[in-house]
């Protein structure tokens, strides 16, 4: 069964909360920053699913 998209970015988000911790939103903006000014649109976009799915893990009032 492959993989879809949808749990991939979940995954990535899983990984990077791991990961990064608290400081996780962060990264992902510094990465969504360098591919932004680098004019890579699709990277800015992968990253901007990632930051998306890693807010949707946070509970409801811990932001």
């Amino acid at each position: 069964m492959p993989i879809t998209r949808d749990k991939e970015l979940w995954m990535a988000a899983l990984l990077l909360e791991k990961k990064h911790g608290a400081a996780a939103a962060t990264y992902v903006a510094g990465r969504c920053r360098k591919f932004e000014a680098e004019g890579d649109d699709g990277g800015v976009k992968l990253w901007t699913e990632i930051g998306q799915k890693l807010h949707e893990l946070k509970p409801a009032g811990r932001n």
